[in-house]
């Protein structure tokens, strides 16, 4: 007995430890958003003679200490309405109670109750429910942000997330991108919603607030609910976007004292200021710090400076000082140089150096100690003659004159250039031939003819260009000879910078190899801008709100002098800066660019220049056809409208009802059969830069019942009724009234007065009023 006894007690023992039992697991406390939703995680574990009993028929309810507020067999008719997420059958008891208000605040433990002998209540242990207005600030990770430029950064925002079906919808500051959202599970199996940006640290995020925002939406029609924690970024950099400041700004005049400041931005700050001038390809340091003070002068050149900090150094542009001086190195150049025959034209050009531009140029004659006025403008034509004396000009602007030195033409006439019969010349043939004036062309040097018969002429060739060349043959006063060819063409600026050359081939009588001389000049042609382009860095498509750099190029000599950027806008151009490089920030809304290169001579335009701006979907809106109300049952177009570049790849259609969004459809065109429970409907448009969603849409359905109200055919047929009556009545006063006006007599009046009604006694103009006699 005493051992039977004994072996109860150790089965029960094995039992009680060997065996499952009943326990739930749940939090202590949840949190939760007044007019929102909660999750509450819960699993729970049986007694093992019970696993057979936990089966379908199974349900979950949850009580408040005083009442069972929910019960999944019936969770829209519940005090508290809800879902069961969780599955019983696997001892998931994960429950989502909707709409939760302050007057929910209270103990909760949940009961398995089965359509069998399982039935138990977890009271031991509860869930306490409390309510916020506002829901705690997300938390961000890290939560100081110190980092050089170039630095890849990963920052992660976490926010609570009491109801699995309603999560808060994290953004990022705009410019950062997209972040990458996850749910994860606290221990005590409530979640939490993160999401991950990652980005490279530029100098243009420091002193930027980047912030994580989370929107909480509601279940009560309550407006929802946004919290916000930020950080300010501390970003390293070395010196960006130099420049120089001139003060005065605008024109000055020489000898002016004038600073130049150099500017830039710097993270640690600027330690170092340096001042260059730059002249060609040289670059002279010409002093140091912030301001430099220098004397303004006509050969003051451009200037630029470094700033320069522990992480690096930036340099500005170069920045050319206008300043205003009268003209200077005032002189005269002759066309054609040297001597010129009698009787040509000869053409003087004034030149000068001066800033505001020479506006008036004036020619001079000089005989002796007077001065006679003999034309205007900056070029002067005239015919040469023997008596032709010293020239000079007066270059003139607002800020005073120059003058040239006096210019001799050197005038030659047929008995200087041949002695008295230079004007005749024998050729081999020893036919006469007319010599004409010497010209610009190529000279061979002097050879003995010898033999007439025998003589071997040397060979000019000329100017690499396809044009025919005029050869003669002179004489010299010693008789020796000389062959020149001229060649004539109009200077292009494709000449600019070219080798023109002259080559003499000398052939030999004795079979040896002939002999070759060449003498060169490089053309300097001047002319206006050419081939003026613009170029854009970066290259190829650039990210909204991205630095984006143009430059004019163009040739031209003199070399340009003025870069001038405009906007076209349609038919319209805007002036939008000046410069060779012209930098801006990519907008969608960015036009086409274009410049102008100006020197002395004249100016050329670009074509236009698009940059190709990509940004994420913005102004989504929806269209719907038929607008305006339509009827129950037809069908309805709904357009889904957005700008973006790329362009959208995909659009998707949502119904929104309450707080819910509920997908309905993908595609730009989204069709539908309208009906009476039609609620909002709003799209999405995305591309691989971001998305962008429209305003909710309600559709105007029109119905039966909308028309005419729930009596709306009786009201018609008594409508009807009054009508037919009313008409009916009108018919026999009509007919009453007709047969009593037949019936009517003279009445007769105290005074004997009356008023004929027989058409008889009635004018054609008028009623008749007659007096009877008594």
């Amino acid at each position: 007995m005493a051992a039977t006894l004994l072996l109860l007690i150790t089965g029960c023992l094995l039992q009680g430890a060997l065996c499952g039992e009943f326990e739930v697991t749940i939090p202590q406390t949840i949190e939760v958003l007044r007019g929102s939703c909660v999750t509450i995680p819960c699993s729970f574990d049986i007694r093992d003679e019970h696993q057979s009993n936990l089966d379908s028929t199974c349900k979950a309810l949850w009580n408040d200490g005083n009442m069972f507020v929910f019960d999944s067999s019936a969770p829209q008719q519940s005090q508290i309405t809800g879902k069961l997420t969780g599955d019983l059958m696997k001892k998931d008891c994960t429950t989502t109670l909707n709409n939760m208000q302050p007057r929910d605040s209270n103990n909760y433990y949940f009961r398995l109750q089965c359509e069998n002998s399982l039935r138990y209540d977890f009271s031991y242990r509860t869930l306490s429910i409390t309510f916020t207005d506002n829901p705690p600030r997300p938390t961000l990770n890290p939560s100081t942000l110190k980092v050089k430029e170039g630095t890849s950064v990963t920052l992660t925002c976490s926010a609570r997330a009491p109801c699995l079906s309603l999560s808060p919808t994290l953004t990022w500051t705009p410019g950062l991108g997209e972040g990458q959202e996850t749910l994860r599970e606290n221990q005590d199996k409530t979640k939490i919603k993160t999401s991950v940006v990652k980005f490279n640290a530029s100098h243009l995020h420091h002193r930027q607030e980047i912030s994580c925002t989370a929107v909480y939406k509601k279940q009560d029609g309550s407006t929802e609910s946004s919290v916000k924690t930020s950080i300010t970024a501390d970003i390293s950099f070395s010196p960006k976007g130099t420049t120089v400041s001139v003060r005065p700004s605008g024109p000055v005049q020489e000898d002016q004292n004038v600073t130049l400041t150099c500017s830039s931005s710097a993270n640690p700050a600027v330690k170092n200021y340096t001042w260059y001038g730059a002249d060609g390809g040289r670059e002279t340091s010409v002093g140091t710090g912030r301001d430099f003070n220098i004397k303004a002068s006509k050969d003051s050149g451009a200037f630029f400076c470094k700033a320069e900090n522990d992480l690096g150094a930036g340099q500005s542009n170069n920045t050319q000082m206008d300043v205003q001086y009268s003209p200077k190195g005032t002189t005269v150049s002759v066309r054609p140089s040297g001597p010129v025959q009698e009787g040509s034209i000869v053409t003087l050009t004034c030149s000068s150096s001066a800033n505001p531009a020479v506006k008036n140029y004036t020619w001079y004659g000089a005989d002796g100690g007077w001065e006679t006025f003999v034309g205007t403008g900056r070029v002067f034509q005239m015919k040469a003659s023997q008596v032709s004396g010293p020239f000079f000009c007066k270059a003139e602007n607002d800020l005073g004159a120059g003058r040239s030195n006096n210019t001799q033409i050197d005038v030659q006439y047929p008995e200087q250039l041949f002695g008295p019969y230079g004007g005749v010349l024998l050729n081999e043939d020893k036919t006469e031939v007319m010599v004409f004036g010497p010209s610009r062309g190529c000279d061979v040097p002097p050879i003995d003819l010898g033999s007439l018969q025998s003589y071997v002429k040397p060979i000019v060739t000329n100017l690499d260009v396809n044009m025919d060349s005029q050869e003669a043959l002179r004489e010299n006063q010693d008789k020796t000879k000389i062959k020149t060819s001229v060649v004539k063409f109009t200077a292009s600026h494709l000449h600019h910078k070219q080798e023109i050359s002259c080559t003499a081939v000398y052939k030999k009588q004795d079979g040896s190899t002939e002999s070759s001389v060449k003498t060169s000049i490089t053309a300097d042609i001047s002319f206006s801008p050419k081939g003026t382009t613009v170029s854009v860095r970066p290259s190829g498509p650039v990210q909204e709100d991205q630095n984006v750099t143009l430059t004019c190029s163009s040739s031209a000599n003199p070399a340009v002098k003025n870069y001038t950027w405009y906007g076209a806008d349609g038919g319209r151009e805007t002036f939008v800066g000046t410069g060779r490089d012209f930098k801006i920030k990519a907008s969608q809304v960015s036009g086409a660019f274009f410049c102008k290169a100006e020197n002395d001579l004249g100016a050329r335009r670009s074509n236009n220049t698009q940059i190709d701006v990509q940004y994420s979907p913005k102004g989504t809106t929806v269209s719907v056809r038929p607008s305006g109300p339509v009827q129950e049952g037809s069908i309805v177009t709904l357009t889904c409208s957005s700008s973006a570049n790329p362009a959208v790849k995909n659009y998707t259609w949502y119904r929104a009802d309450g707080g819910r969004e509920t997908f309905v459809g993908t595609g730009r065109v989204f069709q539908m059969k309208a009906s009476q429970v039609s609620g909002p409907f709003f799209c999405k448009a995305e591309n691989d830069l971001g998305a962008g969603r429209s305003n909710n849409t309600q559709i105007d359905v029109q119905y039966p019942e909308q028309l005419c109200g729930p009596y709306g055919g009786v009201l018609v047929l008594a409508v009807t009724g009054v009508s037919l009556t009313v008409n009916i009545i009108l018919t026999f006063c009509m007919v009453y009234l007709w047969k009593q006006r037949k019936n009517v007599k003279p009445q007769e009046q105290g005074d004997g007065t009356y008023m004929s009604m027989d058409h008889r006694d009635r004018s054609p103009e008028y009623d008749v009023i007659g007096q009877r006699q008594k």
